[in-house]
């Protein structure tokens, strides 16, 4: 494969001649499979840029309010490592930062038509700001065309607008490849979306005026598939990964549902697996998938072979260490261990980047030759993500605050964002900031006017800070629950932020979820907890909200478990819930009715079936192990399947039967009544070849009460247990012999 990495930042040399800048950044991905190249030729350019700062030459049109971003390159990076290792892509030409400029995307995107032939598969990837541009000569409502922004727009270069992308997109159809789109950027900014802190992919349109009243046709009407990161009217959104990284939501998403997936799933369960993932970080964006049924249905990047298992290729040797031809971006994470062929075992200690990790030797000197696979053992999981708390400080008192709020008050406010969605948000730093729907922040002072900022017609929320006490108490509770380190200061790091409120003639306080929006309640994390008053002296206050940072980081735990990359020997999958008196069954995008019984449907296909049958005769591995459980809002598991009275009993596959393509839990009866309140449930999948020697620990409280289950423990027990407990510790490797899946409901009120 030949990786053609414009930046001139030095190599680091590779079997497949992959050319990679020094200072490759480190992402986070969760796969270990690499799979054989097919018939098909596959090629891709992918485009990642976050430095947006214009040069001292840049004059007109081109100075707009110009904002860097964090992940785009992350993004860019690890989808190029995704491509090569994942699903070995034959070229994938990566243009990050200044090299990233109109001419040479669209010189790239030529090349790539150039070379492209029927039957082979073609990825176009873009990470940066997206915009929009005047047309007069348009036909759309908005008069407006969307656009990618190069890295040298600043410097005076143009906006590439959709239409001008379509045509080159089109030439490629036209040759008859398999033309995926995938964007990471913003052409909407008319909505205020969350509380402030939020970096998002979106530029304000530029000065520019064009006349083209052209119409190419639309390459999803002529077989391209398109993922797009958000709605219209959304924003799409930067975040932390697990390890620290920035990444875009979207990518960071559907990069972890295609390195856990099977490498022919259709394109549209990609599609609801990432969005899963985005909600299960309690993301606002919806991310939109367009095509025709065909491509829909079909694997994202065109056929693709069986994986050949768990193989990483060795670069070489320095100094008793490994260098490896895998990285983070394909699943190796320090403490991930791997074995040669006569049993020698290694140790992940170092992700230098997106593709390449180094290890060293465990109990033994000898080091495996150039060109030598190792097989990867135990894996790392990455579900112990922290979730992070930001507590705004201000040094106004508790009386001043009381007297603020009454002020705010005479303006109506609104109260809650997660209930009613403001234009304009009002919060504190050094002085009070104003935060208006296009994302432009604005010096309020010390001693707002708050009659003027209504009277613009401003829709407000006011966020109103902890004062000094508050915020120290809270931290001293926090540290005494071993927690304090989940706090940051950095509140675009925040997950959740302390937020306050006027009412009843008291402050009020709860964790607020930074990407909460109105109507958010398609997210299985809390948009918030309960607003408590607090008093002058809020030492009781504190231990609740201490406590509801517990409870949270054990629901983030959960949600954020990832699946060992799929290798084929477990071939079911939830397809949905069987109505038990009417036997109709509901995917998991249908809503399901409150005081309805149900049972869950696992569905497989006979060549997913035969896989993990040829598999665990190869193996010597017998049957499976099923369990089923649900978690809610509140952080609170319940065992579904099989009963905690009974244990591991009567809940196994044997691989040496006969497989139905369906299978229900139970075969007769119901699973579980759907209970109040409406919202998302979320219900998992778990598969093990060993059975969980206490099930019991899948029941649990968001505080998590009880003590630790009796007696030894297997590996994957103690991982699962300890989720949500304490900060992130140290990795914990585990074998790969066990899957989890998780699904999320909605759930209502019978109309």
């Amino acid at each position: 494969m030949m990786l053609n990495h414009h930046l001139s930042a030095g190599l680091v040399h590779s079997l497949r001649r992959r050319r990679w800048g020094a200072g490759a950044i480190v992402v986070v991905l969760l796969t270990l499979s690499v799979l054989p190249a097919s018939s098909q030729t596959r090629r891709g350019v992918v485009v990642g840029i976050n430095q947006y700062a214009p040069t001292e030459s840049a004059t007109g049109f081109a100075l707009r309010k110009w904002k860097d971003l964090d992940g785009a390159v992350n993004d860019a990076e690890s989808m190029a490592a995704l491509l090569d290792q994942r699903f070995e892509f034959d070229e994938v030409t990566l243009l990050l930062e200044g090299e990233a400029t109109r001419e040479a995307i669209l010189a790239a995107l030529v090349e790539l038509e150039s070379v492209s032939n029927a039957g082979d598969v073609a990825v176009f990837y873009y990470a940066g700001h997206g915009s929009q541009v005047r047309n007069t000569g348009s036909s759309e409502a908005d008069g407006l065309d969307e656009t990618i922004v190069p890295s040298d727009v600043p410097d005076g270069a143009e906006d590439i607008r959709d239409k001008e992308l379509r045509a080159y997109f089109n030439r490629i159809l036209d040759k008859g490849a398999l033309l995926t789109l995938i964007f990471d950027s913003c052409h909407s900014g008319s909505i205020t979306r969350g509380l402030p802190g939020t970096a998002t992919r979106f530029l304000e349109p530029s000065d520019r005026v064009i006349d083209d009243p052209s119409e190419p046709p639309r390459p999803v009407d002529r077989g391209a598939l398109v993922f797009s990161s958000a709605q219209d009217n959304q924003l799409a959104s930067e975040m932390l990964d697990d390890m620290d990284v920035p990444r875009g939501a979207f990518t960071w998403a559907l990069n972890r549902a295609l390195l856990e997936m099977d490498g022919d799933a259709p394109a549209s369960e990609v599609f609801l697996k990432a969005r899963a993932l985005m909600k299960g970080r309690g993301m606002a964006q919806d991310p939109v998938l367009g095509g025709l049924a065909d491509r829909r249905s079909s694997p994202l990047f065109g056929g693709v072979s069986e994986s050949t298992g768990q193989s990483i290729l060795v670069l070489g040797t320095e100094d008793g260490a490994v260098h490896l031809q895998a990285g983070l971006a394909t699943g190796l994470r320090p403490g991930s261990q791997l074995q040669d062929a006569s049993g020698n075992s290694f140790v992940v200690t170092v992700a230098a980047g997106p593709a390449t990790s180094w290890a060293e030797p465990v109990g033994h000197s000898t080091l495996p030759s150039v060109g030598e696979a190792l097989t990867v053992t135990k894996w790392v999981a990455a579900g112990n993500h922290p979730v992070r708390f930001h507590i705004p400080a201000t040094t106004l008192t508790y009386n001043q605050l009381v007297e603020l709020g009454e002020q705010v008050a005479t303006q109506n406010p609104v109260e809650d964002p997660t209930e009613a969605s403001p234009d304009h948000v009002v919060f504190h730093t050094a002085s009070w900031q104003l935060l208006d729907s296009q994302g432009t922040v604005s010096d309020l002072g010390m001693a707002p006017d708050w009659n003027a900022v209504s009277d613009a017609g401003n829709v407000l929320h006011v966020e109103i800070p902890a004062f000094q006490v508050l915020k120290d108490q809270v931290t001293r509770d926090l540290a005494t629950m071993g927690l304090d380190a989940l706090l940051t200061d950095d509140r675009t790091a925040a997950d959740y932020v302390l937020t306050g409120r006027f009412q009843g003639r008291s402050l009020r306080y709860a964790w607020v979820q930074r990407e909460a929006t109105a109507g958010s309640d398609a997210s299985p994390a809390p948009p918030r907890t309960d607003f408590l008053a607090i008093p002058e002296d809020p030492a009781t206050a504190s231990t609740i909200l201490a406590r509801d940072v517990k409870r949270l980081h054990v629901i983030y735990g959960w949600l954020g478990l990832n699946s060992p990359p799929d290798n084929g020997a477990f071939p079911y999958s939830i397809r949905g819930f069987e109505h038990v008196d009417s036997g109709e069954v509901f995917a998991p995008s249908d809503t399901l009715r409150i005081g309805e019984r149900y049972r869950i449907v696992l569905s497989a296909s006979m060549q997913a079936i035969q896989e993990a049958q040829m598999q665990a005769t190869i193996n010597n591995v017998m049957q499976r192990y099923l369990y089923v459980f649900a978690l809610d809002r509140d952080g609170n598991g319940s065992l579904l399947w099989p009963s905690q009275q009974e244990g591991s009993v009567e809940n196994d596959i044997n691989f040496f039967t006969f497989l139905p393509e369906q299978m229900p839990l139970p075969a007769n009866g119901h699973l579980f009544t759907v209970a109040p309140p409406a919202g998302m449930d979320s219900f998992f999948l778990l598969s093990s070849e060993e059975p969980l020697p206490d099930p019991g620990i899948l029941s649990f409280s968001g505080v998590r009460t009880r003590a630790e289950p009796e007696g030894p423990q297997s590996e994957l027990s103690q991982l699962l247990f300890g989720l949500g407990e304490g900060t992130r510790g140290e990795p914990r490797a585990v074998p790969l012999n066990w899957s989890i899946e998780r699904v999320g409901v909605f759930t209502a009120q019978n109309p």
